[in-house]
């Protein structure tokens, strides 16, 4: 079994090898590198990776929003890449989000053995982050936007929902899925982060 190190603000060497995979998960409603490194440079906690060694194997994207981006999603009235720092709150306050949105969970090999390994370990990153550094008296929701079939599974797995019950256009035809916060989901959160956490070598959030 491989285990990985997880850790947050990296070296600009371990940035520029996570992109170069991540370019096979870009779609018509992915933002584009360009307004990734303006969240980045808003608050580097944003962004986790995963390291085999020195080599990035996977990483994910969890955003804390301002309460007028998450007015936003809720009305489903913005899209990801229409995301910009001023809706990102920053390292000082982002333990107070009412929301997040996850952008991102991406692995190098993805259909690979290892991949799923890694696929593993961020999923235990991710709940771990969720429970660890959001204040629960605060996060209401978690919102994602599903544009791959791997996506769809993972927004399933985590038991989100279609904010919109039927399919709404939002100019280009994207879906938000939210969850709401509840004992229920940090239930959930735990059992995930229990069940992998044996995939995890070292967490470094700095």
């Amino acid at each position: 079994m491989t285990t990985f190190r997880l850790l947050s603000d990296p070296e600009k060497t371990y940035i520029d090898q996570a992109w170069i995979f991540n370019d096979q998960y870009f779609s018509v409603d992915t933002a584009e590198r360009r307004l990734v490194d303006t969240w980045y440079n808003k608050n580097a906690k944003n962004i986790i990776y995963a390291l085999q060694g020195e080599e990035v194997a996977g990483f994910f994207t969890v955003i804390p929003l301002t309460s007028e981006c998450t007015h936003q999603f809720e009305q489903c009235t913005i899209k990801e890449e229409e995301i910009h720092p001023d809706d990102i709150l920053d390292p000082e306050s982002m333990r107070y989000a009412q929301s997040i949105y996850i952008a991102a969970i991406a692995v190098k090999n993805r259909h690979s053995f290892l991949g799923k390994q890694c696929v593993a370990a961020l999923m235990y990153g991710l709940c771990n982050r969720i429970k660890g550094l959001y204040d629960p008296e605060f996060l209401k929701k978690i919102y994602v936007n599903p544009t791959t079939f791997d996506g769809n599974r993972f927004s399933k797995k985590l038991g989100l929902e279609p904010v919109r019950p039927a399919k709404k256009s939002l100019r280009a035809g994207n879906d938000i899925y939210a969850l709401e916060i509840s004992s229920e989901t940090y239930a959930a959160l735990t059992a995930i982060e229990s069940r992998y956490k044996q995939f995890i070598d070292k967490e470094e959030w700095k």
